[in-house]
């Protein structure tokens, strides 16, 4: 299935896409001599020394263009990622007229600067070269990323890594009880290991297997993997806050079986959701390592778990890879235009009639988008902003933080929010691949809920609240005046997106 994209490509550019697409896999002759080339990069990035880490990546990457018959490409490693809103650039590959194609890789994180996981800084490289092939040996005059592209970068790593490393990926699921009990070394490699061991699962097959699912209650592979993508980033969420406060309240913002339904995994790219599960891994990892014990027993409350340490969760996320995996084998954007009131306006009415806005939202959301074809709602007026269909996808997931914001404000005492980042939620859970009939629809049920919770509050619970990086304390009733400056922001945005305006 292409990217929602596809449609907005020139003729052209679709047949590029479509020849992309059609190959799924490239055989080395003979990959064992590759082998020692590779264990020479891990054991160069074990260093944590740039100059040797460059030598081995040019000779891997250089054996490589050899071994494909493909001409040579200049290969730089550098230091600390370059990051932004965005997130971290892991790699680059660029091509300037007149000169020999260049491959820019990444050795440390951003944050930490600490030296990236082997694994990853492989699955990059091999990312990279996957570009230099499409131009080089496919011949293709663009390089798109397409179902095929990640099934032949998967195809590579898969040759390039022997057997015997990938053995224990094939082992007994661990229990729960017993991956608390395992050391932490055990768990860490467990989980820089699932990326990888999800590729091998995965590749090969075509889109109609990969979208099957095994019975009317089990998920498809494609679904599994936007679980793990979506899970990483609410767990990682659970521990960044035990790190930041004492005793917070962990809450559960949506069920597994919700989230797939809401966000429409069905329709997401398996190869776009494995890739923002390996950066959401790689941020979990670095998150963790280096943590000192006392960091390790820091704890959050659960209502269903009760006390819930650090250690704890990352043992969960050790046994849910292998659940999983076991499975598998049986800031919003600027409107533009039109000035809206600031949001100081909105503060300044009765909560009542902010309420009643909230209550308006839905209906006039499908009022503006009832009878546009897919087509319009997908279509962004320019490159910065964003489609109808992402606005709705973007109110219907802000509607789910907003909810567990409320819950945390009423069973905490001036906890720490964090702040969403809805570029990345809009990259990651694929908006442009949602209908937006069915997000309209779950962006209902989330308003109503609360609604509901919202009826129920008395005059002192309107003014419970926590502390916001930017915005300082914020009540519940500021939350309230943000979602109807909110609501009015977006709307204004959809209407002129299905006129072309930016």
């Amino acid at each position: 299935m292409p990217f929602a994209y596809y449609e907005r490509l020139s003729r052209a550019q679709q047949k590029i896409y479509r020849d992309s697409d059609g190959v799924t896999e490239l055989r080395l002759e003979r990959p064992a001599d590759l082998h020692p080339l590779v264990a020479a990069l891990e054991a160069a990035l074990e260093t944590e020394t740039r100059a040797a880490t460059q030598a081995a990546t040019e000779a891997l990457i250089h054996g490589l263009t050899e071994a494909l018959g493909i001409p040579r490409v200049a290969v730089e490693v550098l230091a600390a990622r370059p990051h932004a809103k965005w997130g971290e650039l892991h790699g680059l590959y660029t091509v300037t007229a007149g000169r020999r194609p260049k491959i820019q890789l990444w050795m440390r994180t951003a944050k930490h600067k600490r030296v990236v996981a082997f694994r990853t800084f492989l699955r990059t490289l091999l990312h990279e070269v996957g570009h230099h092939i499409d131009y080089t040996l496919l011949r293709l005059p663009d390089s798109f990323h397409t179902e095929g592209f990640y099934k032949r970068e998967s195809s590579l790593f898969y040759q390039l890594v022997p057997d015997q490393r990938r053995r224990s990926a094939v082992r007994a699921v661990k229990s729960m009880e017993e991956w608390a009990a395992a050391p932490v070394d055990e768990r860490l490699t467990r989980l820089e290991r699932t990326p990888s061991d999800l590729a091998r699962l995965v590749r090969g097959h075509p889109e109609a297997v990969l979208s099957r699912r095994p019975g009317p209650d089990a998920w498809s592979a494609k679904e599994v993997v936007c679980h793990l993508r979506d899970a990483e980033e609410h767990l990682s969420g659970w521990i960044r806050m035990i790190l930041a406060m004492d005793d917070p309240v962990l809450v559960q913002t949506g069920t597994a079986d919700r989230w797939a339904e809401e966000r429409q995994y069905a329709r997401h790219h398996i190869g776009a959701a494995w890739d923002a599960f390996g950066r959401r891994r790689d941020e979990t990892l670095e998150l963790v390592r280096g943590l000192d014990a006392t960091a390790w027993r820091r704890a959050g409350h659960h209502a269903r778990r009760g006390r819930v340490t650090v250690d704890d969760l990352v043992a969960l996320m050790a046994w849910h890879d292998d659940n999983h995996l076991n499975r598998r084998a049986g800031a919003c954007p600027p409107p533009g235009g039109a000035k809206m009131p600031m949001m100081e306006e909105y503060a300044k009415q009765p909560i009542a009639d902010r309420v009643k806005r909230l209550e308006r939202t839905a209906d006039e959301l499908a009022a503006a988008v009832n009878g546009q074809p897919a087509p319009v709602l997908a279509k962004r007026p320019d490159e910065k902003n964003w489609a109808a269909v992402e606005v709705i996808c973007h109110l219907r997931d802000t509607e789910e933080g907003f909810g567990g914001r409320f819950q945390m404000l009423l069973v905490m005492d001036d906890p720490k929010l964090f702040g969403p980042d809805p570029d990345r939620w809009a990259v990651e859970r694929q908006y442009l691949r949602n209908d937006a009939g069915e997000a309209l629809a779950a962006f209902r049920k989330r308003r109503q809920d609360s609604l509901d919770t919202l009826g129920k509050l008395t005059p002192e619970q309107w003014k419970r609240g926590g502390i916001h990086p930017a915005r300082g304390r914020i009540t519940i009733e500021d939350f309230v005046t943000l979602m109807a400056w909110h609501d009015d922001n977006h709307l204004d945005q959809i209407k002129r997106a299905l006129q072309g305006k930016a």
